[in-house]
């Protein structure tokens, strides 16, 4: 509840100073890679470590910017994306690759300035609801941590309506990730997790 409080309260915002600013909506879509690791542990027979830190996704959404005065802009944003997260599970005789994919909306919360065409800027980002998809056949489960909250820092250039977007996500305190297997489990601590985000979009 208190994280659709939120979603509500930054679109109302922009709906509410529309009269008064200067209000532009749109959408934006893109690719996002991730570095994301930990120290490897055994699971039962199993070890586990991380994999491919390289990830692809992708991410799409809408784009709300008020401009208050010209020089400086406030961006809440409502984002569906992907992310792949990889291990390696080294069995008795055997060395496999287990792959999930995390779907997740995200509320970014951007405050930054522009000089002229080019744009700098800031924010939290909010991690609403989410899923977890296993994407290869095998019996390893993965509990990731939804509820944090990433700061994220950008650029960015305007071209007419069209504008392109480079950002960097990193997340606040320390992460865990609880991963299971038949009756053995083990609470991982997350040492890096870390996004790039390109995005690409345009204003109606």
């Amino acid at each position: 509840m208190r994280k659709l409080i939120v979603v509500l309260a930054g679109f109302l915002l922009g709906s509410a100073t529309a009269t008064a600013q200067v209000l532009k909506i749109g959408m934006k879509g893109g690719i996002n890679t991730s570095s994301y690791s930990f120290e490897s542990f055994d699971l039962g027979d199993k070890h586990i470590s991380p994999g491919s830190s390289s990830g692809v996704g992708y991410h799409l959404g809408l784009v709300m910017r008020i401009s208050v005065p010209k020089f400086l802009q406030i961006q809440p944003e409502l984002i569906y994306a992907s992310r792949d997260f990889r291990y390696v599970i080294d069995s008795p005789g055997t060395l496999s690759q287990a792959r999930f994919t995390v779907k997740r909306f995200e509320l970014p919360l951007m405050v930054g300035f522009n000089v002229h065409a080019f744009r700098l800027y800031a924010g939290p980002v909010f991690h609403l609801a989410s899923s977890v998809e296993k994407r290869n056949n095998q019996e390893m489960d993965v509990n990731y941590h939804h509820s944090d909250i990433a700061l994220q820092a950008g650029v960015g250039v305007d071209i007419h309506k069209f504008f392109i977007d480079a950002r960097y996500t990193t997340f606040l305190g320390n992460r865990y990730n609880q991963f299971s297997y038949q009756e053995f489990s083990s609470r991982v601590k997350v040492s890096t997790d870390a996004q790039w985000y390109i995005s690409a979009g345009f204003f109606f």
